[in-house]
């Protein structure tokens, strides 16, 4: 398989830490100190020895199921729209070429205009 993928965990925040950013909703821009506040704050009583990836983990609550698998390959249940979405732009693409006319050889004219439509196209 030629196509590397790229798994994702998804986390949430604990309930407790989530009430805390809902509230400075408002403050976009605090939320990052109010993030590592609660941080520190919830786990220095834990264990002083636990680095920050640790104690990250003991605020933060896996969803079960709901890891992300990204490719590069649109899967063709889940992006079927987008898959469509192309044949029917390559579909478009093959009726113009089809409908255009081979060029007259004696008319140059002719066959400037339609290498100029061929360009712009």
């Amino acid at each position: 398989n030629n196509d590397p993928k790229l798994r994702m965990k998804l986390f949430t925040l604990s309930p407790d830490l989530e009430g805390q950013m809902r509230r400075n909703a408002q403050s976009p821009m605090e939320w990052p100190r109010v993030f590592q506040e609660y941080v520190t704050r919830s786990t220095n009583n834990n264990d002083h020895d636990n680095d920050y990836n640790d104690r990250l983990l003991q605020v933060v609550q896996e969803l079960p199921g709901c890891d992300v698998e990204w490719s590069h390959q649109p899967d063709p249940q889940q992006h079927d729209y987008y898959i469509l979405e192309a044949q029917q732009q390559q579909q478009q693409k093959q009726q113009k070429q089809q409908q255009r006319s081979p060029p007259s050889q004696d008319n140059a004219a002719g066959m400037m205009e339609e290498l100029q439509q061929a360009y712009h196209a």
